[in-house]
């Protein structure tokens, strides 16, 4: 059970089993943030991003255990906003980890 609303992070398994303390994808070195999707978003940026993998893993983040900014943005110019968070994602703040 949640403590609040949630975000979702698309992770591969790997990826999630190196994170110890924070997450910190590529995606924020690169980008500046951590990308984000709301629960009715998932399937589409798995089926736009992610088709041909079947390591994935939904992380389900708490937003109110993520003390970075999260900013809700349309970067693919689709008119679709999707949170983006502005920092590392306490390992702490993942509720919960469940198959795509």
């Amino acid at each position: 059970m949640t403590a609040g609303p949630v975000i979702v992070h698309v992770i591969g398994r790997d990826e999630w089993a190196a994170v110890a303390d924070v997450l910190a994808p590529a995606s924020l070195e690169v980008e500046g943030f951590v990308h984000c999707a709301d629960p009715d978003q998932v399937a589409g940026v798995i089926e736009r991003y992610y088709a041909d993998r079947d390591d994935l893993l939904l992380l389900q983040i708490d937003v109110g255990r993520v003390e970075a900014p999260i900013v809700r943005e349309d970067t693919t110019g689709r008119g679709e906003a999707f949170p983006h968070v502005y920092g590392p994602i306490p390992r702490a703040a993942v509720v919960d980890v469940t198959p795509a």
